[in-house]
């Protein structure tokens, strides 16, 4: 275990929480906001495009350390990025798991494996950064999105009725 994995993996932690309480306090009606995301037109599409991204994610690092491979979370897989045939309730929890699990898989990293290249993923690594900065600019893409949904919520709340 590094420094470095702990200070990486916190981070995840700290905005999986941010993630998570931020959906859980939403209503309908803010779900279906409009979101300026060019990961779907709704919050709750962008929701289920972070949930789907984060379960991919996980797969994706567990190969990428060399740790052993995790079963899919059963039940928790959002179906379409429309945001209308899952649940914020399913959502919100496959990102605490996925989130549980990234941040431990990280936290066990050593100072080599994140220096460490990983082969090239569509959407995930080139084939030439090393481990430690991809989860740097996965946090930061997770950031934007709920920058942009945020956003979103807040235009919808300060609307006139």
């Amino acid at each position: 275990m590094s420094e470095q994995a702990v200070h990486i993996a916190t981070q995840i932690e700290q905005e999986n929480a941010r993630l998570t309480e931020f959906l859980s306090g939403l209503t309908a009606e803010e779900l279906r906001a409009e979101c300026g995301d060019h990961a779907g037109s709704t919050v709750a599409a962008v929701a289920v495009h972070l949930a789907d991204g984060a379960r991919q994610v996980l797969q994706w690092l567990d190969g990428a350390s060399g740790q052993p491979g995790q079963a899919p979370m059963a039940g928790t897989e959002p179906q379409t990025h429309d945001g209308h045939d899952v649940s914020v309730a399913e959502v919100v929890e496959l990102l605490k798991q996925s989130g549980a699990k990234s941040a431990a898989v990280v936290r066990a990293l050593t100072d080599e494996q994140l220096g460490s290249v990983p082969p090239a993923a569509d959407g995930i690594s080139d084939g030439k950064t090393p481990l430690g900065e991809i989860a740097a600019t996965m946090l930061a893409h997770q950031a934007e999105h709920v920058r942009h949904m945020m956003e979103a919520v807040d235009q919808q709340r300060r609307a006139p009725i």
